[in-house]
């Protein structure tokens, strides 16, 4: 992609990535890539620690709110990756017509994640480690705060770069609700 700048060689850290000036075909393969990946990563890790058993502090609601947010990422991951994304590679052929109430729906997924996490900060003293925590549950926070930020970043590249792009083509397509359901 020629539209950012990367100071590392990983694939893991981009830094100066011009949103604005990435199509939508662009976009969705950008983050399908680099932080639907990431997410993943973050995600199993998280996970990890929780399967060992070590990390204990406030562990039956903390986990309860973690598996919900992989939950409901895992779910509209999957209906992003395999039917939206491909869905507006159509839309943009030409062969579909775009619909509104998917985005809805996403916006709706959204802002429950963004519940969510809101729900976990308190419960990890808003990601502020302290010393007298376990080393097993400091690690287990810095990685749920990764997770946090990571989702953060897509809903923000989605609902502030995506979103506006797919609708303000829309003099080129109309709007029909059974075009596309997820």
């Amino acid at each position: 992609m020629p539209y950012f700048k990367s100071y590392f060689e990983s694939n893991i850290i981009m830094v100066g990535v011009d949103y604005g000036r990435l199509s939508v075909e662009e976009l969705c393969q950008y983050m399908e890539q680099k932080y639907y990946r990431q997410v993943d990563l973050c995600l199993q890790t998280v996970e990890s620690y929780i399967q060992s058993g070590e990390v204990m502090e406030y562990a039956d609601l903390l986990f309860s709110l973690f598996f919900k947010i992989r939950d409901e990422w895992g779910q509209l991951a999957r209906k992003e990756t395999m039917i939206l994304f491909p869905f507006l590679d159509e839309v943009r052929k030409g062969d579909k017509k775009i619909n509104s109430k998917p985005i809805e729906w996403i916006k709706e997924v959204h802002q429950k994640i963004l519940d969510l996490f809101y729900q976990v900060r308190p419960l990890v003293n808003y990601y502020s480690l302290q010393p007298c925590w376990s080393n097993a549950y400091q690690l287990f926070c810095s990685e749920l705060y990764l997770l946090d930020q990571q989702v953060l970043e897509i809903i923000n590249v989605k609902e502030n770069f995506l979103f506006p792009k797919l609708f303000s083509r829309s003099s080129e397509f109309t709007l029909y609700s059974k075009d596309i359901i997820l």
